[in-house]
């Protein structure tokens, strides 16, 4: 699964207008109002961090002899839904994407899945480079430094997993004022 973005503005729009006919509710597969093609659909609700989530994704094949694209097998739409109970505040969120994965590969459910195991990545890895890691503030912007400098976080982090530590940013406090203690377990995990 790619993510369409407006740098690809004719991609972006193309799979945004296709979705703009198609009813915000409906059932798990439908037709498409004006091609008749078939939408694969797929919504899930959820309570967390104090709002409730829905999160639905709609899935087509109707672009796929239209689009110049190597592979693709379906064009997505996927919308996000906040809303805090408290004060009944909505905030909604719209993308799009593409997939070489047919719907008889991934069905509806399957690439929301997918959707949000995105955010796994980002929130285990991405993350902590960036804030614990210090990644983002990095200074280092010369030659083949930052990839080296981000290889070693990298490393730093498969270290402490593979260690079976669960709580990262604890751990990276304690060993940065341990620093034998931190090769120690460099070398056990090897």
């Amino acid at each position: 699964m790619l993510p369409v973005k407006n740098n690809h503005l004719d991609l972006y729009d193309d799979i945004q207008k296709l979705f703009q006919g198609v009813p915000d509710t409906l059932s798990e597969n439908t037709t498409h109002p004006l091609l008749g093609d078939p939408i694969y659909t797929h919504e899930t609700y959820e309570k967390s961090h104090g709002r409730v989530e829905t999160r639905c994704i709609k899935a087509s094949t109707s672009l796929n002899a239209y689009l110049d694209w190597p592979g693709i097998a379906q064009v997505i739409q996927y919308r996000y839904i906040h809303k805090n109970p408290n004060t009944a505040e909505e905030k909604t969120k719209v993308s799009y994407g593409i997939t070489s994965l047919t719907p008889e590969e991934a069905s509806a459910q399957h690439l929301l899945e997918l959707r949000r195991g995105h955010w796994a990545i980002e929130n285990k890895s991405h993350w902590m480079r960036d804030t614990q890691l210090g990644e983002a503030a990095s200074s280092v912007r010369c030659g083949a430094i930052p990839q080296v400098m981000a290889a070693l976080r990298n490393a730093a982090l498969a270290v402490l997993r593979f260690a079976g530590v669960t709580s990262i940013v604890d751990k990276i406090k304690y060993y940065v004022s341990k620093p034998l203690l931190a090769v120690n377990l460099i070398i056990e995990c090897f």
